[in-house]
């Protein structure tokens, strides 16, 4: 996730898990995500506008 565009880098490896699940990439980062925000890591802090990673898993995971 480069350039400090996290919640713009997880919309893509969404979109790029809907297309293909078993894309590993996309699952390992999604899961990493996750687990950031489990820890406490801001992800809504790099850009504003952006979706925050609370709210993108949340509709991914269903949670």
């Amino acid at each position: 996730m480069r350039g400090g565009q996290r919640g713009r880098a997880l919309e893509h490896y969404v979109r790029a898990y809907r297309i293909n699940p078993t894309n590993m990439d996309a699952v390992r980062e999604l899961r990493l995500a996750a687990a950031r925000q489990r820890t406490g890591e801001s992800l809504a802090a790099e850009a504003p506008g952006t979706t925050t990673g609370g709210r993108l898993l949340a509709k991914i995971f269903g949670r």
